[in-house]
């Protein structure tokens, strides 16, 4: 069973886009901005990053490969980020 998208109104969500990610297109952090708007309250509700210099990855600010350098075992980058 999926939630109702009314569960959503109250959460917050980071949007990351690495500047070279080659796996997914720049252009759909933008359409998942857009899909969070409509269900949230407030825009500061979202978060939007899209000028670090990662691969397709999750960004950390203390573990992982140097920021750029893909980890095909892991896909953690150290691009010294923290939300």
């Amino acid at each position: 069973m999926i939630d109702n998208t009314d569960n959503l109104k109250n959460d917050k969500v980071f949007i990351v886009h690495g500047e070279k990610d080659e796996t997914v297109a720049p252009g759909f952090a933008k359409i998942i901005q857009l899909y969070y708007e409509h269900y949230f309250n407030n825009p500061d509700q979202i978060g939007l990053k899209l000028d670090l210099p990662a691969t397709h990855c999750l960004i950390s600010d203390r573990r992982g490969t140097e920021c750029g350098t893909t980890n095909e075992q892991v896909y953690i980058e150290d691009c010294a980020f923290d939300r």
